[in-house]
């Protein structure tokens, strides 16, 4: 408990759960006071819980940019040179005569990246009146309901991961603001990462592969890999892995890549939905 009497049993207290095994939604708290008050618990809290929802904040850049910039070092997005005067917020945007979303491919952000991100911070600016959630897989809860082989073995192999396994780079540019010029080249990122990672703050393991970015294992060829990789990408998607997040506007969220995977939900064709985003490597690893 910190001196101003909030400890982190306390904090959950005040939450509704999101599922049985990750996610806290919180209706009556300044985010921005617990990064300036109670940054301690509020860390802990995203730690043990995975995702956190903050109903009716301050989604100003500055704020974000002060929250983000507390949990870690904010990273820049490759294809998007960000919004005006701050170039580490990704705005999102899918107009309403857009037929595709920006992630619709279940996925965690960026481990095509050497140094992926460990924490997403997304912001809702402008939401449908119904639609366009995000659903989140606890891919902790899934590793563990896997067979002892598999987990050994994903834990020892190796995997491939690429930005343009579904979407090339230029495709990205009319979701994004201000995209970058690596995006009108078509520049592909890629890096290998172990198929399933141990959380460095918890050590608890959970499923990295991803749909969206995983091309193959690092020791197999493409073809070798599919059956096991798309066995391991249904398995992901089991209800009792999953919850929903439905967005309002000014609602943020964080979450930690490190233990949940998503995607958004692709149900609001003729409304206009626009996120705010970053990218963040905590500053506790």
């Amino acid at each position: 408990m910190n001196s101003h009497g909030l400890s982190l049993a306390s904090l959950a207290s005040e939450a509704k759960p999101l599922a049985p095994s990750f996610g806290l939604e919180f209706t009556h708290q300044s985010l921005a006071n617990l990064v300036s008050n109670h940054f301690h618990e509020l860390y802990q809290a995203l730690i043990r819980h995975k995702l956190l929802i903050f109903r009716k904040q301050d989604t100003s850049p500055k704020q974000l940019i002060q929250i983000a910039k507390a949990m870690g070092e904010v990273q820049r997005y490759p294809f998007s040179s960000g919004i005006e005067d701050y170039p580490e917020i990704v705005e999102i945007r899918k107009e309403p005569t857009q037929q595709n979303v920006f992630s619709g491919v279940w996925h965690i952000d960026s481990t095509y990246l050497d140094s992926p991100p460990d924490f997403t911070l997304l912001a809702a600016k402008q939401t449908p009146l119904v639609g366009g959630d995000t659903v989140f897989s606890d891919a902790q809860k899934a590793f563990f309901a896997l067979s002892e082989g598999m987990q050994k073995f994903l834990l020892a192999e190796k995997a491939e991961y690429i930005s343009n396994k579904f979407q090339d780079a230029g495709k990205k540019a009319s979701h994004l603001v201000n995209f970058t010029d690596i995006a009108m080249a078509n520049t592909y990122f890629s890096a290998s990462h172990f198929a399933a990672k141990r959380h460095e703050e918890t050590g608890i393991p959970a499923i990295y592969v991803n749909d969206e970015h995983t091309s193959r294992f690092s020791s197999m060829s493409t073809e070798e890999s599919a059956p096991i990789l798309n066995y391991l990408f249904r398995h992901l998607t089991r209800d009792e892995f999953t919850a929903r997040v439905q967005w309002e506007n000014d609602t943020i969220v964080i979450w930690d890549n490190r233990g949940l995977q998503h995607h958004a939900v692709n149900d609001y064709f003729g409304e206009l939905r626009v996120m705010h985003r970053l990218i963040i490597r905590s500053g506790q690893r």
